[in-house]
């Protein structure tokens, strides 16, 4: 029969294997969107028409950094959560980090309710069909969901993976809309 220990080693080097690849890919294409970008930029630079296009890809490109901000600190300490609880120990460890899973799920809802603070209107209804669908699913999903009444670490954990869906969904679509905008002012 397998120890805790060896279990605790298997579910981290699972999630690893699964993860990693995706925050490896997710940081390639911000690198690259952001290339991009400065590329566009510099090929603009000079006329008067050029500089109007330019403050406003700025003022598009600061919005979608400031989201993209949040939403990779918002990442960061899902993924942090989720490891805490993974590889606590004892009943009083998994007690805490439940604690701090329930607080870092409230400041997350208090944001999903209200995803037009993130992405616009027309930017969720820009989104493939089936994309769209699961989204607001997911979101109403989350909203629903009652995190004091939650007792056991996979609860938490699927709200935690929940709330990661919502926030990478969301990533795309913010980028998705800056590629729509640049395209719209560099055309």
């Amino acid at each position: 029969m397998p120890t805790f220990e060896y279990n605790l080693y298997y579910v981290l080097l699972e999630a690893i294997k699964i993860l990693g690849p995706a925050a490896g890919a997710a940081i390639v294409a911000i690198m690259v969107s952001r290339y991009h970008l400065k590329t566009k930029v510099i090929e603009l630079a000079g006329t008067e028409r050029a500089k109007g296009k330019e403050l406003l890809f700025e003022m598009y490109k600061e919005r979608y950094d400031r989201n993209i901000k949040g939403l990779q600190e918002f990442i960061t300490a899902i993924y942090s959560c989720q490891a805490k609880i993974i590889i606590a120990k004892n009943e009083e460890e998994i007690n805490d980090d439940k604690e701090g899973a329930k607080l870092l799920l409230k400041d997350i809802k208090s944001i999903f309710p209200h995803p037009e603070t993130i992405i616009s209107e027309p930017e969720i209804e820009s989104m493939p069909e089936k994309e769209k669908i699961c989204f607001i699913d997911q979101l109403k999903k989350f909203n629903e969901m009652e995190f004091e009444d939650m007792k056991t670490s996979k609860e938490f954990l699927e709200a935690l993976d929940l709330s990661k869906n919502i926030s990478f969904t969301l990533l795309k679509v913010s980028q998705d809309a800056l590629d729509t905008k640049i395209k719209e002012i560099f055309s």
